[in-house]
């Protein structure tokens, strides 16, 4: 991932200020390499959290509070090998580690080829209401059916 931003403006020291630094403060950067920011960020900040905590009490003990990532078209600007690459840093940073993961997408098959059918499910969404929520086979199937 930081490959993309060594190709673009940014040395490694100014690499560092950037990502600690508020994003109306950043220089301008193109869209991919705005939404592999994110992503960097999503992960350092993952990264600082630790391990999550234990609740406790009656119907919670052991319970563990797990961050969410959300992803809102996080990969629409970007080229179909670093969407790739940037679907593999997610699965392994935060899907492996048990985090949940919530995509908001146009482009189905960015997030449909890596999700579990005893897992996930998802939710179409066709002029401001949900339309159908399902296993992906099941909501994909719909889709092809009405075309």
């Amino acid at each position: 991932m930081w490959s993309h931003f060594e190709a673009g403006e940014f040395p490694p020291k100014e690499l560092h200020e950037i990502l600690e630094s508020p994003i109306s403060s950043l220089p301008q950067m193109s869209m991919g390499q705005s939404q592999l920011f994110a992503l960097s960020r999503a992960i350092l900040r993952l990264q600082s959290l630790g391990e999550p905590p234990n609740l406790s009490g009656a119907q919670l003990d052991g319970v563990q509070v797990m961050p969410i990532l959300l992803l809102d078209e996080a990969t629409s600007s970007l080229d179909p090998e670093t969407e790739v690459a940037m679907r593999d840093i997610i699965h392994q940073e935060f899907i492996e580690k048990g985090h949940t993961v919530i995509a908001i997408t146009h482009r189905l098959g960015g997030v449909t080829g890596d999700m579990q059918s005893d897992r996930d499910f998802v939710a179409l969404l066709s002029k401001g209401k949900i339309e159908k929520v399902g296993r992906v086979e099941d909501v994909l199937g719909t889709l092809d059916s009405q075309k």
